[in-house]
Order: structure tokens, then sequence, then C-alpha cells
């Protein structure tokens, strides 16, 4: 089933390599979706299979220095970003 998952990450994220360390990230692991600067932090939407998506997970909280904060992330059952064919 594809998934998707939506994270807001606030703290040491800017200037610091995260975007493209998620960039590349969902790529190795097939994903698609996108990643950008908000007021909030980083926003990251990630869709694919949900075992790939945990995985996805599981990276992006082993990268986090442990100040950051990240949002549970957010959860919608299938359907695909807005003109998102690829991350």
């Amino acid at each position: 089933m594809i998934r998707r998952f939506r994270f807001t990450v606030q703290g040491r994220v800017q200037g610091v390599g995260f975007r493209p360390f998620v960039f590349t990230m969902a790529q190795d692991l097939g994903l698609q979706g996108l990643v950008r600067n908000a007021p909030e932090g980083v926003l990251i939407e990630v869709q694919g299979p949900e075992p790939a998506l945990e995985e996805f997970s599981r990276g992006l909280v082993a990268k986090l220095h442990p100040l950051d904060l990240i949002a549970p992330p957010g959860t919608k059952a299938t359907g695909h970003l807005p003109r998102c064919s690829t991350f």
C-alpha cells in the first residue's frame, strides 16, 4: 500500500546539508515527495511503500541533532502528491 508521511523538523536543519541528506535518502529508498524550508522549519512530504517509509523515518530520526525537534509524522493512506513524479 502506498502511504504518505509529512514531517516538520525544527532546529539545526538549515545550512547544514539537511535537505540534500533528505533528498538522497528518499531517492535511495525509491520514494517520491518534496523537502523545503517553511516558516515553521523544514517541511518534508514523502510517499511510497510503507516499509520504505518506515526506513526513511528511522534514518531521519537518526540524523537529527539531539536538540532538534521533529513533529510526529502525519500519515495519509494512498494517493499521490500533486505534481510529484520523483523526489
